[in-house]
């Protein structure tokens, strides 16, 4: 290397050494798992590098790459850098004093299968949304704007007129622009979560249509973006939720997991969201099965595997209203997630085989034209699957509980809807593990009896307990300020919730009566006994930390540990990282194997765990 080549690297080393103290020594080099292959190949370009760097090097470090002539893109919300990067800038970047890490600017794609399928003729009814308890309403969602951070949204008869913004960030800069949807992803979940449709097409009616809807594009046309847009996408929902009243971000879209939650960019980013009080609903990913189908676990994809994130998983509800035959796909990824073993997926949807919007002349239509169908109307519409679909129906259901209680946050969403969820048996009746249902499955009618007769309207600053105890519900509230600066006395109220009996809570589907899973996932851990207790005020998600180190009040009743407790049935195939730290009472399988090496089904497949983990999607 000549010395005009490498003195660019000689000047940018002292500017991201400078933070370092005299006594302190620059760290070595700090890759995610990707990283790590990508250096191992011996490639002079790595390709696009997400930086994460200390509090305070950023303006500074950024200013020097743009010197050097390297393009950067800021997120001042993570605190980090996106940039393409020669192996010798990113060994120098990666291993600096100002810097924390590095980790691959991922390609992120959707979250859907494109199978063929038998088209059969719509059902009269929107049997989806009937299976959560729930029937289309046209006001349902009023009031409410959801995020789409995905492929773009088409301005569909359904759903023009109630798209508010459009930010496209494919390019080298995000633009406002016109709506529009050049694969057809997004704008099939934009249906399903706020499709207005005419009564003749109720069956593809969205469970929000009230809704209004953000669109902001980070897939292209082959259905592909980067981790940095979808990490800007976020950051800009986040920066702009007052002005445009977002309250949901859907993220029906990943990436294979690199690293744990805690230094993954993207996952980083919707915790970001979360402590600013957005809900985000995100798949859980397609990553249920190998290539011969059998069922593997530890397939969830980032950011599902986010502590805050309504991770959703998809399940078949089989075009009826009844819920008995419900099933998991296989297709739908289990938990643990990779790195943390963290619980997941939080809860299933409706995902197999849905009707929704279809944008003309898009990529899958295009590709997948046996899965276009006309509905009763004429119109034609997309039939999709995937846990993409699921986070849109979920995604729905949420708009409507936010219309229902504007303070609704990300925590007491997941808790209401893990609470009333129902549970979900395989075809021999057996219910399955909660890695591949979560508490089960989505309780639309259940989440919305919970929440109405529990929550009543509260003065602004009010701070509520809730205590769900078999039969009756408690509503409790400390002395708070009015909007006027008035006080409210501590008030303590008994309310007795619709569906909830001596034996438990109950929800009426289809004729059958569905009992409540009346317990919680935070982390690693089950909550549940007689009562569980959650803070409902609007402040409480600043005090509460997800995963394992969560503090609890006095009054909380805690159940077996999930991950090796004794009542989780564990199926004979699980896939475990190489970084969980498990404790002394562990439940094994029948065939456990430690570090890269995957077990699928009966046989053991040694390999790249990242690199099969991701390639199906």
């Amino acid at each position: 290397m000549s010395i005009r080549r490498f003195l660019p690297l000689l000047l940018l080393g002292a500017i991201v050494m400078a933070p370092l103290s005299a006594a302190a020594q620059p760290s070595r080099p700090r890759f995610d798992r990707a990283l790590n292959e990508a250096r191992g190949k011996g490639q002079s370009r790595v390709g696009g590098v997400i930086i994460k760097v200390r509090k305070g090097a950023r303006a500074s470090l950024a200013r020097e790459l743009r010197r050097l002539g390297v393009a950067v893109g800021e997120h001042a919300g993570i605190e980090a850098l996106s940039a393409n990067l020669t192996a010798a800038q990113l060994d120098t970047l990666c291993g600096a004093g100002s810097t924390i890490g590095c980790s691959a600017d991922a390609e992120v794609s959707a979250s859907t299968q494109y199978q063929l399928v038998r088209l059969l003729p719509p059902a009269p009814l929107n049997t989806a949304l009937a299976s959560m308890g729930w029937a289309p309403q046209t006001t349902a969602g009023t009031g409410v704007t959801v995020a789409i951070i995905d492929s773009g949204i088409h301005p569909t008869p359904s759903l023009a007129g109630r798209i508010v913004e459009f930010v496209d960030f494919t390019g080298d800069v995000p633009t406002l622009t016109a709506p529009r949807d050049d694969y057809g992803h997004g704008t099939h979940v934009a249906g399903l979560i706020a499709a207005q449709q005419k009564s003749t097409d109720a069956a593809m009616q969205g469970a929000a249509p009230g809704a209004r809807l953000v669109g902001l594009r980070v897939l292209d046309g082959q259905g592909r973006g980067r981790t940095s847009a979808v990490i800007s996408a976020i950051e800009y929902a986040t920066t702009h939720r007052v002005r445009l009243g977002i309250g949901i971000i859907n993220l029906s879209l990943g990436h294979p997991i690199f690293e744990s939650a805690a230094d993954d960019p993207l996952v980083q980013a919707v915790e970001a969201a979360s402590r600013a009080g957005i809900i985000v609903v995100v798949s859980a990913g397609n990553v249920g099965a190998n290539s011969d189908g059998a069922v593997g676990y530890a397939g969830i994809t980032s950011p599902g595997n986010a502590p805050s994130a309504l991770t959703v998983g998809a399940l078949n509800h089989r075009g009826t209203s009844a819920r008995g035959d419900d099933r998991v796909p296989v297709y739908s990824s289990r938990g643990p997630s990779w790195y943390d073993g963290l619980a997941k997926p939080d809860i299933m949807a409706p995902g197999h085989q849905l009707l929704s919007e279809l944008s003309p002349g898009a990529g899958l239509p295009s590709t997948y034209p046996s899965l276009v169908q006309a509905g009763p109307s004429g119109r034609a519409y997309l039939k999709l699957s995937g846990t993409s679909m699921a986070a849109g129906v979920a995604t729905g259901v949420v708009a409507v509980m936010k219309q229902q209680f504007p303070a609704l946050t990300p925590v007491m969403a997941k808790a209401v809807l893990q609470y009333t969820a129902l549970s979900l048996s395989d075809d021999a009746g057996a219910p399955y593990d909660v890695m591949t249902q979560g508490m089960g499955a989505i309780n639309a009618s259940g989440a919305l009896a919970l929440l109405g007769s529990a929550i009543p309207a509260l003065p602004i600053g009010t701070t509520t307990t809730m205590a769900i105890a078999p039969d009756v519900l408690t509503v409790s509230t400390t002395t708070a300020l009015t909007a006027d600066g008035g006080l409210v006395a501590p008030a303590t109220a008994p309310i007795a919730v619709p569906s909830c009996g001596v034996s438990g809570c109950t929800t009426v589907i289809a004729g059958q009566t569905y009992d409540w899973a009346a317990r919680i996932v935070w982390g690693q851990n089950i909550v549940w006994g007689e009562s569980v207790f959650a803070q409902l005020s609007q402040g409480w998600l600043n005090n509460i930390v997800w995963g394992e180190n969560i503090v609890w009040g006095e009054n909380i009743v805690w159940g077996e540990n999930i991950v090796w407790g004794e009542n989780i049935v564990w199926g004979e195939n699980i896939v475990w990282g190489e970084n969980i730290v498990w404790g002394e009472n562990i439940v094994w399988g029948e065939n456990i194997v430690w570090g890269e090496n995957i077990v699928w089904g009966e046989s053991v497949r040694p390999g790249d765990g990242r690199a099969r983990l991701g390639g199906r999607r």
